[in-house]
């Protein structure tokens, strides 16, 4: 417990002691007293505190921060401890440190300098309060209470670029507009008038009341877009950059949707499936944001494999397909679907030309995406 420091202090003192009952040097026995009791003192201050229950609370800002880009922490440790400590934490793959200051009763606080960190959920681990005197002779690290973790979400480009097309702006757009599908709610039932068309007749209610009756319907059109990003172990796994590039250009597309305003579902084709709605809403933009972060390329089957299994992976008035795939089975089965719906497809492997060329002719559009050329566009909190 004692530090180098410590033990320096307390021999000298004991020397300096010694030396004036020796020699009689009576101008010495109050700096080695002092010597000796001041890290004596700071070891029984710091016992009394062992067993004291200290909790960590941790919060970012932002509290979403982007890839590449560093960001800062408030620490707050509460708890019976004295008013000097330092502490230590390990956020992902760094080490952190951070003095903390008294605050008030039992409670002290701490500014953390992060830096960058990679996409994902990194846990924040060895959460730590070294302990000491202001004069460094003892030292006593309290492990801290409480669990955190920091979510950080791959960078994006704003949506006038990469972003747009894909998100229901332009051609695209347009065509989805064009195709979107039309549903009607029933308003309600009135009398026949003359001219009327009879496809609307209601039936059971004319033989009831004896005159011709039919249903007035409200107008309901619906415009939606999917948003399929192709987690495929074999073609992105082995590569952690492939994965993040994808991920940036997901989240670029994203980007697009929640600034269009459009309804539209992010569908992750992993192992195991993830749906997210995106309706224009602060909530649904966190939940896509946070799904991307910590999405990982984790799925063996082919996506063809796996569409034709789940077809409603492709439900919607129009597709954006996100994939580094080459497969000629998913070109068949876009081309097939491109005559329903108008289809998307972004590569993000920029390397292979040509693999989509027998598409050419069909409602299928196909664009390549730098996404391991996006840098982060500033974090939202």
């Amino acid at each position: 417990m004692l530090t180098r420091r410590g033990w320096a202090a307390l021999a000298g003192g004991i020397v300096a002691y010694g030396v004036a009952v020796g020699f009689g040097a009576v101008a010495l026995v109050p700096l080695a007293l002092a010597l000796v009791l001041g890290p004596l003192g700071a070891v029984a201050i710091l016992r009394r505190h062992r067993h004291a229950h200290l909790r960590l609370t941790l919060t970012f800002a932002p509290t979403r921060p982007q890839e590449g880009v560093p960001f800062t922490g408030t620490a707050e440790v509460e708890g019976a401890a004295p008013s000097s400590g330092r502490l230590q934490l390990r956020i992902g793959t760094s080490d952190v440190t951070a003095p903390l200051h008294r605050a008030g009763d039992g409670v002290q606080t701490g500014v953390i300098d992060v830096p960058a960190l990679p996409r994902g959920v990194h846990p924040v681990r060895n959460g730590e309060l070294a302990l000491g005197d202001p004069f460094g002779f003892v030292r006593a690290d309290r492990a801290l209470a409480g669990a955190a973790t920091v979510i950080v979400w791959p960078a994006w480009v704003d949506p006038e670029s990469a972003g747009g097309a894909a998100a229901g702006d332009g051609e695209l757009g347009r065509a989805a507009r064009r195709a979107q599908p039309v549903g009607y709610d029933l308003h309600g039932i009135r009398e026949h008038q003359e001219g009327e068309s009879l496809r609307r007749v209601d039936w059971k209610t004319s033989a009831r009341t004896g005159r011709l009756m039919v249903r007035e319907m409200d107008d309901t059109a619906r415009s939606e877009l999917t948003l399929v990003v192709d987690l495929d172990r074999a073609l992105l796994g082995g590569e952690r950059e492939r994965v993040d590039a994808m991920m940036r250009a997901a989240a670029t597309l994203v980007r697009g949707v929640a600034g269009s305003g459009q309804k539209a579902t992010l569908v992750l084709a992993g192992a195991t499936t993830q749906r997210i709605a995106l309706d224009g809403g602060s909530g649904s933009w966190f939940a896509a944001m946070d799904a991307l972060a910590g999405a990982q390329a984790d799925r063996d089957a082919p996506l063809a494999e796996v569409v034709l299994r789940d077809r409603s992976l492709l439900a919607g008035a129009a597709l954006t397909l996100l994939t580094a795939s080459t497969s000629p089975a998913l070109g068949a089965l876009l081309a097939r679907e491109s005559a329903y719906v108008p289809v998307r497809v972004v590569r993000t492997d920029t390397a292979v030309d040509g693999a989509w060329d027998a598409l050419a002719g069909t409602n299928v559009e196909v664009s390549a995406i730098g996404a391991a050329s996006v840098e982060p566009a500033g974090a939202l909190a």
